[in-house]
């Protein structure tokens, strides 16, 4: 194909540069085409570290919360508050005793005024108000075992600074697993390091053998904002028959503050698999 140019110059198209990425005006254009082509309906574009990036659409109802600067956004469930806990006082249905005797004129009246008794409360059932700082918690597809010295951790990146004093995961137990280990750990290239900074430790025997979250309660460890930190979960008594399973995303999973990590070797190493996030949740209890 020719190009008919007035005055000389270029003559053919294949002559032709074009800078797809040049400051026209002032207004600077930079990733737009690789972000159109991958974008699905529904998706947001913001601000990446260089250039223009995706958020993909979030579960119908979730909101996009800011993780502040430095960190890209993410879908969170509503309400944005993340309280997460409720109070129920639990009291008996109250009896009416009410007593009537014979007047032996075809009628009746009460022997006595009629009383209400008002049992008093067998317990006061509260669920603690507990505020979450980092939790991944939708999007479940599979899970991963742990036994042994096959140790399973989730790195997580704090918002602000607060005293971890518990940790939900979801579970399940296969057969008897034995004593389960959960603790915080600090990081050290991303990857957990150090050992425990607080832990507990509970029967797995005790737990369900269907998939359920589980709240367990640690002694407060402070955590910094803006740091990074692992769950690590352990049950050094199981084995292939008997062990822990802890849910996870291995398809789309969405959490940007850390990913799953693994330890074969009874937490003396560990490696990063950047494309799973467990389910998990993690805060202080007010």
């Amino acid at each position: 194909m020719s190009l008919l140019v007035k005055g000389g110059g270029i003559t053919k198209l294949s002559e032709l540069i074009i800078d797809a990425d040049k400051a026209w005006a002032g207004m600077g254009i930079s990733n737009i085409k690789e972000v159109a082509a991958a974008m699905a309906h529904g998706d947001v574009n913001y601000r990446g570290a260089a250039v223009l990036e995706k958020l993909t659409a979030g579960i119908a109802g979730q909101y996009a919360k800011t993780q502040g600067a430095g960190f890209p956004p993410i879908w969170d469930d509503m309400p944005g508050n993340r309280f997460d806990r409720l109070l129920f006082l639990t009291i008996p249905q109250p009896l009416l005793s009410l007593a009537v005797v014979e007047d032996h004129s075809g009628g009746g009246f009460t022997a006595s005024p009629p009383t209400l008794v008002i049992p008093a409360p067998p317990s006061l059932s509260i669920s603690e108000l507990a505020l979450f700082d980092q939790r991944y918690e939708s999007g479940a597809d599979g899970d991963l075992s742990i036994e042994g010295d096959n140790w399973e951790a989730q790195t997580f990146t704090t918002l602000q600074a607060h005293d971890v004093e518990i940790i939900e995961i979801q579970c399940r137990r296969v057969l008897l697993p034995g004593d389960v280990t959960v603790g915080i750990w600090a990081t050290v290239a991303d990857l957990p390091s150090g050992g425990d900074l607080t832990s507990v430790t509970f029967s797995g025997d005790d737990l369900s053998a269907a998939d359920a979250w589980i709240t367990r309660y640690v002694v407060a460890s402070g955590l910094d904002a803006a740091t990074k930190y692992a769950i690590v979960i352990r049950a050094p008594d199981g084995d292939g028959a008997n062990y822990l399973v802890w849910r996870k995303d291995g398809t789309v999973p969405s959490y940007a503050g850390g990913s799953r990590c693994l330890s074969a070797n009874g937490g003396v190493g560990w490696a990063e698999n950047g494309n799973t996030d467990f389910m998990f949740r993690e805060g202080e209890v007010l």
